[in-house]
């Protein structure tokens, strides 16, 4: 664990805030309670397509972890049109490339309000 908590310090030092493109999930909830553990000022950002279920299950982690989540529901316009414009800039070879990319525009694209 120790180089990971050196990596988190070193990043921190640049920034007074720290986001996390947060799932819930084992990865994304293990950095986010490392780098609260730090002392870190901390935002979670998360994001759901449509009418996805796992928002709920999402703030249950963002509560353990004790730190303030924000989520953005993004609907199918903006999903198109994100869609085309990550298709325009990203080059990939798997489909799964591609939905981590839109994903991940979407996660800059809210960032900037909390952090």
């Amino acid at each position: 664990m120790k180089p990971i908590q050196d990596v988190i310090r070193l990043r921190n030092r640049l920034d007074d805030k720290t986001c996390v493109a947060f799932s819930g999930g084992v990865d994304s909830s293990l950095l986010a309670r490392m780098i609260a553990l730090l002392g870190f000022d901390l935002s979670l950002v998360s994001i759901s397509f449509g009418d996805n279920n796992e928002v709920e299950y999402v703030m249950k982690a963002a509560e353990i972890i004790g730190r303030e989540l924000y989520h953005s529901r993004i609907l199918l316009d903006e999903l198109e049109k994100g869609l085309l414009n990550t298709i325009k800039t990203v080059e990939y070879d798997r489909i799964a490339l591609l939905e981590n990319a839109v994903g991940y525009y979407f996660i800059f694209a809210r960032a900037p309000a909390c952090c």
